[in-house]
């Protein structure tokens, strides 16, 4: 009977043991650096700017916020997409990651991004998943200029399993492992796709 109250015991507190070292990495919320983007085209008609006004280009370097922290707040980046076609050719935008620097490989799989055009949005997409798939931008650009927002946020729980066999897991908190980790050159490259081609 001992030996059957000692197992037991002995089970309760490895169980609280496992659940105390889950809980103590949502205790720490990690600031992670993403702070540089640039935005460029694939065609010499499709521009990007900061206001519907212009200035236009084919490559844009915007600032973002310098600090995320685990905590699922939205983090904004509005711009413009100018179609400069003469001919009224409507365009569905996509646009692709490139792989960012420094500690990309430990922030590829946490931080998200997806996109909007204020009325419609897409789904969230890991880093990782925007390099190896172009993001839908939501609607058609057709003449003129119109405005998206580039949003992004490091989710307080890890949305896919970051590291295969390691002790992290889908839907574990992010936690200490990440404190001070930054990426920065990321290219965001949006491409024009004629619409009904």
């Amino acid at each position: 009977m001992k030996k059957i109250r000692s197992l037991v015991v002995g089970a309760l507190l490895v169980g609280l043991y496992t659940m105390m070292g889950t809980a103590a990495y949502a205790l720490v919320q990690p600031e992670v650096g993403a702070s540089v983007f640039t935005f460029t085209t694939a065609q010499l008609n499709i521009l990007i700017g900061t206001s519907s006004g212009g200035p236009f280009a084919q490559e844009l370097v915007l600032p973002a916020t310098e600090m995320l922290l685990s905590n699922d707040e939205e983090h904004i980046i509005d711009f413009w997409v100018k179609n400069a076609s003469s001919n009224g050719i409507s365009y569905a935008l996509t646009g692709q990651l490139s792989e960012g620097d420094q500690d990309w490989d430990v922030l590829k799989k946490a931080i998200q991004v997806k996109m909007s055009n204020l009325s419609e949005e897409t789904r969230w997409y890991t880093l990782e998943e925007a390099v190896v798939e172009s993001i839908p931008f939501p609607g058609l650009l057709e003449n003129g200029a119109r405005r998206y927002q580039f949003i992004y946020r490091l989710p307080a729980q890890y949305p896919v399993d970051p590291d295969g066999s390691g002790p992290l897991h889908e839907g574990d908190p992010i936690g200490e492992e990440l404190e001070q980790k930054i990426t920065n050159g990321i290219y965001f490259l949006i491409t024009g796709h004629i619409q009904g081609e």
